[in-house]
Order: C-alpha cells, then sequence, then structure tokens
C-alpha cells in the first residue's frame, strides 16, 4: 500500500506525508472527473464515505465494495453520509470470509463509465 500513488482530498490538511501521496484542495468530484478521462487502471476510495456520498450525484463511481463486520453497534453515522437523495444499487457479487465478516460488490443501476472507481468501506 506503500508504494501506491495515493491522493488525499482536504480542505484542511496543510499536507500529506504519506508515501507517495499527493495533497489535492481542488472540487474532489472535477479532479476524479479528469482523471477517469485519462488512460489507466482503476482508481479506490478507500474508507472514506463522507467522500464517496459527495460523489454520488456525480456518476463517478462505477462499484461500491462493502465489507460488513458481524458487530451490532446502538448508534453511529450513515455509511455514506452527505449522499444527496436515493441511489438503486444492483449487488453483483456477495464472498463470505473466514472472520466471519461478507464483501459485497454492487454496482450503481446507472452505469456511464469504462473505467472502474472502486469504493471500500467498512462497516461495524
Amino acid at each position: 500500500m506503500n508504494n501506491l500513488n495515493k491522493i488525499v482530498f482536504s480542505h484542511t490538511l496543510e499536507r500529506a506525508d504519506w508515501q507517495n501521496a499527493v495533497l489535492v484542495k481542488e472540487d474532489a468530484a472535477t479532479v476524479l472527473r479528469r482523471m477517469k478521462a485519462m488512460p489507466g487502471g482503476d482508481m479506490a476510495i478507500l474508507g472514506s464515505s463522507k467522500l464517496a456520498g459527495s460523489l454520488f450525484p456525480h456518476d463517478l463511481i462505477d462499484e461500491f465494495r462493502i465489507l460488513v463486520a458481524p458487530v451490532l453497534l446502538g448508534k453511529g453515522h450513515t455509511l455514506f453520509e452527505g449522499a444527496a437523495g436515493q441511489y438503486k444499487l444492483a449487488l453483483t457479487r456477495a464472498r463470505m470470509l473466514r472472520s466471519g465478516n461478507v464483501l459485497l460488490y454492487y454496482r450503481p443501476e446507472r452505469r456511464s463509465h469504462q473505467l472502474t472507481l472502486k469504493h471500500s468501506a467498512i462497516s461495524g
């Protein structure tokens, strides 16, 4: 993970100290739309459900990978905080892990992009 190129979207950080990380203060949707138009492989958003939620209306996420842990909490945040409106997802795959966690793969019902921007979120 340390050797991968990373983009950190933040309006509050002054620098990104993680190896191979670039701090971007521009609008994430604008930057990611530009990046998706470039040749290259997949991109992933790891753990930032707020960022993922903000990208829903821009149709920029092609696949969601949601890891469900078998733990019940009495309170907490919504999974995709900041998502405005309702977005339908279609389950494309489910994988049960030895730990008891379940990895769910979803795609938005309206898919219009060729490159894949993946989002992984940990629930629980």
